[in-house]
């Protein structure tokens, strides 16, 4: 009989539990059929239920890894932008101390022509 063929499938048990427990009287064609029809709806509407859990949940994960990884890039960004800084300000420090010893040189550079017009004046 059909009520065999379901309780060996195992896929509905709620419904052959329901069936067993009914009055032969009760136990029609009609009655199967929207007992079985009804509890096998259910069955796949529970299982969309359950996928559906899972894909929330694999998107929460998915959420989650797409949070961590801006953040990460966030802190990137951040740490560039600070290194930046600090490479601006030692550029700056850098083109300073360029212009000292350029200042420094031309000074050394005077002061060794004036030394030597001083020493040519003084041996002529």
């Amino acid at each position: 009989t059909l009520f065999h063929l379901v309780l060996k499938s195992g896929y509905l048990p709620r419904a052959c539990r329901e069936w067993r427990s009914m009055d032969t009287a009760e136990k029609t064609w009609p009655a199967c059929t929207k007992l079985f029809t009804f509890e096998d709806d259910d069955r796949q509407y529970e299982a969309t239920l359950r996928n559906t859990g899972d894909y929330n949940s694999n998107m929460m994960t998915l959420l989650d890894n797409a949070n961590s990884t801006a953040n990460h890039l966030s802190d990137i960004t951040n740490n560039c932008a600070h290194a930046t800084t600090e490479l601006d300000a030692t550029n700056a420090r850098v083109a300073k101390l360029e212009e000292q010893l350029t200042k420094a040189l031309a000074a050394l550079n005077a002061n060794k022509n004036g030394e030597q017009k001083k020493t040519t004046l003084r041996t002529e």
